[in-house]
């Protein structure tokens, strides 16, 4: 995981709601960037903190 997994992370935990649009305007990359990042994150062990806001 690394800095820009982070923010991410930090974002949704905020506003689990926000689009994939608004976090890329935020963190100044691309959509595809984040849907990429959240996707593998829900396939392994941050899938946790990315639903319940809680780090294990």
């Amino acid at each position: 995981m690394d800095k820009l997994d982070m923010q991410i992370l930090m974002l949704l935990q905020e506003n689990g709601r926000m689009s994939y649009s608004e976090i890329a305007d935020k963190l100044n990359t691309t959509v595809m960037t984040v849907t990429r990042r959240v996707r593998f994150m829900k396939k392994t062990r941050y899938n946790r903190e990315i639903h319940c806001g809680c780090s294990h």
